[in-house]
């Protein structure tokens, strides 16, 4: 990443991206916002792990995988905008018996 990974604050896709794979910024720690209303797929685990993570914009005809967001313990399911009609227990990795 240009500039090295803590520089990053804000995450946003332009619209010729359409898929994040499987992992692909797990761990990163420098995203704080997070814009994925281009994408319209995003892999397993693609975000797991971003800690730093406060808020996120999806694409609400996108295709999740499980547990995206799992372990982003900043992020809280009410600051996952235009998610209505989702799994949201799924996103971050829950089962229907966790809170």
């Amino acid at each position: 990443l240009i500039g090295g990974e803590e520089d990053i604050l804000t995450l946003s896709f332009n619209s010729a991206l359409k898929e994040i794979g499987k992992n692909a910024f797990a761990d990163c720690s420098a995203i704080k916002y997070l814009d994925l209303t281009n994408a319209t797929n995003v892999g397993s685990l693609a975000f797991a792990n971003c800690f730093e993570i406060e808020k996120v914009t999806l694409n609400s005809n996108g295709v999740y995988g499980d547990s995206i967001f799992s372990g982003c313990v900043a992020l809280e399911e009410d600051k996952v905008l235009n998610a209505e009609g989702m799994d949201i227990k799924k996103l971050f990795g829950k089962t229907d018996t966790e809170e």
